[in-house]
């Protein structure tokens, strides 16, 4: 099972969730709480070299579902 599946009667699994709002120039970030309640911004990335690695940095760090 992938672990963003639902799993059976359990419903989604819980965690922080990201939000990615791509721009020309930059890259919004957002998480989410882990309720998935309400989403705070987080960072905005340049665009350009190195921007999908930062993403995925800050995605570890936060340990994002």
């Amino acid at each position: 099972m992938h672990p963003t599946e639902p799993r059976a009667g359990l419903g989604p699994r819980r965690g922080v969730r990201i939000g990615v709002d791509v721009g020309d120039v930059r890259i919004g970030i957002a998480l989410c709480d882990p309720h998935a309640l309400l989403a705070t911004p987080l960072e905005t990335v340049p665009r350009g070299s190195g921007d999908i690695e930062r993403i995925l940095d800050i995605a570890v760090d936060h340990e994002v579902v």
